[in-house]
């Protein structure tokens, strides 16, 4: 996606400068912050194809996205699902559109599996048309970026595109240096070294963590042989 996307809400049909494209439906705001997946700007950012978000009234806005105008309107949902290449969604409000519409979609399932079942009409979607990813916890925040990943280059090859990210114009002269066990502070979803434990507000990889890198409790009796982290202060408030 373009570092400086569209901001001005876009209706159904896309016009051709947009196509083809993913719809992204993220979590009800209100939810609390277990719920909430942080990593869906990343996903946008990596993306070849625009990110049309969908009910930003009612979810928080994600960054990257482009805004769109037919919210609540079934006709203009209907068709904006029929073109779409693949839908992320983190709300069941539009799931039976999607299913009758056969749009490939991911959901990000949330809770426990024994006392969150799913929701019924994950049902009408043809196997072939639907990726359901849960994380190993309880909390949906704990989804690990990766598996999105996988998940819509599954639906849409080649759409993470390739690494663009800072660390990547360093990794490899810092290689030599990346030993051992490394800890990747704010990686963003673009970790110096794959095996580095990273820290950020959303998991790139099940054994990631998430929080504050200003405090660090978790890795209280933890030692690391590196300790990397790039364009992470301008990000960090006082």
């Amino acid at each position: 996606m373009d570092e400086a996307p569209r901001t001005q809400a876009v209706s159904a049909p896309l016009p051709d400068g947009l196509r083809p494209y993913i719809v992204l439906h993220a979590e009800n705001a209100t939810l609390p912050a277990g719920s909430r997946f942080g990593g869906h700007w990343v996903s946008a950012w990596r993306s070849r194809l625009p990110f049309i978000q969908i009910d930003r009234a009612r979810s928080h806005e994600v960054g990257r996205c482009v805004p769109f105008a037919g919210d609540g309107d079934p006709e203009q949902m209907a068709t904006l699902l029929r073109e779409a290449s693949c839908l992320i969604a983190a709300d069941e409000t539009w799931l039976d559109t999607a299913a009758a519409a056969g749009t490939p979609t991911i959901y990000l399932a949330d809770g426990h599996p024994d006392r969150a079942p799913l929701p019924e009409v994950l049902g009408a979607f043809r196997a072939d048309r639907l990726r359901v990813l849960r994380s190993g916890t309880n909390f949906r925040r704990d989804l690990p970026l990766r598996l999105v990943n996988d998940a819509l280059e599954h639906f849409v090859p080649g759409v993470t595109g390739t690494d663009r990210s800072e660390s990547s114009l360093c990794r490899e002269r810092l290689a030599p240096y990346m030993q051992g066990r490394i800890a990747d502070l704010g990686h963003g979803g673009h970790k110096i070294h794959p095996e580095a434990i990273g820290v950020d507000f959303f998991k790139f990889d099940e054994f990631d963590w998430i929080g504050d890198v200003r405090d660090l409790w978790f890795f209280d009796t933890v030692s690391f042989d590196s300790v990397y982290s790039s364009h992470c202060l301008e990000d960090l408030w006082h």
